[in-house]
């Protein structure tokens, strides 16, 4: 396991590297086992990022972060300290989908960000313009793999929705969730974190038709 000196050696020789953006949100880590882990991105820039996961990752080993806009990057590690890894992509990647994925409406960023909360920033997922439904009720979800799951809602929009549901869902894959009065609309997970998850739709829904009971007084008014 890296010392705290060694972690300070790593920091200061690869400090200067590349600007780095505070971030924060959820995303997994692919090992070498094959094994998939929860990482918190805590920083990110073209050439590496620093995560919080519960699991220690080897220095040196292969790992693959998935990166929201981009999808999983080769990164190799560099340090890993008390639930904090650091690592260097193989190859360096463009901030530019990151920014257009997370916020696409947005001027483009040109300086570093503030740091945000991890629910701030997993809501930016869905500022699309449109309003959000608080709701309840269940519904069914198929998963990439063809296993379906029960769950439960939280709020919608036209574009997306918040759930919650007992299965690991791989952020980027696609789902189908079929809603009460619409019927199957296919859907990106963007985000699972704490048994809930958020999921964008891949054409925009009328919400008109929705039976759950919060979205049809909403339009009932």
């Amino acid at each position: 396991m890296t010392t705290s000196g060694e972690l300070r050696k790593h920091v200061k020789m690869r400090v200067r590297e590349a600007e780095r953006f505070a971030v924060s949100v959820m995303s997994q880590l692919r090992l070498e086992s094959g094994a998939t882990v929860d990482a918190l991105i805590c920083n990110l820039s073209t050439r590496g990022f620093m995560v919080n996961s519960p699991d220690y990752i080897p220095v040196d080993s292969l790992v693959k972060l998935v990166v929201p806009g981009i999808g999983p990057c080769e990164a190799s590690v560099v340090w890993s300290f008390c639930g904090d890894t650091g690592g260097c992509f193989t190859d360096p990647i463009d901030l530019d989908l990151y920014w257009e994925a997370i916020r696409p409406d947005a001027e483009p960023r040109q300086e570093p960000v503030e740091p945000v909360s991890a629910s701030q920033h997993l809501g930016r997922y869905f500022e699309r313009g449109a309003e959000r439904i608080k709701a309840e009720g269940t519904f069914r979800l198929k998963a990439e793999s063809d296993s379906v799951v029960d769950a439960e809602i939280c709020d919608i929009s036209t574009l997306g929705l918040k759930g919650t549901c007992t299965g690991r869902l791989s952020i980027g894959s696609l789902v189908t969730v079929d809603i009460p009065g619409i019927g199957p609309v296919d859907a990106e997970v963007k985000w699972q974190l704490a048994g809930q998850f958020g999921a964008m739709f891949l054409e925009p829904i009328d919400l008109q038709s929705c039976e759950w009971s919060a979205v049809k007084a909403r339009f009932r008014g």
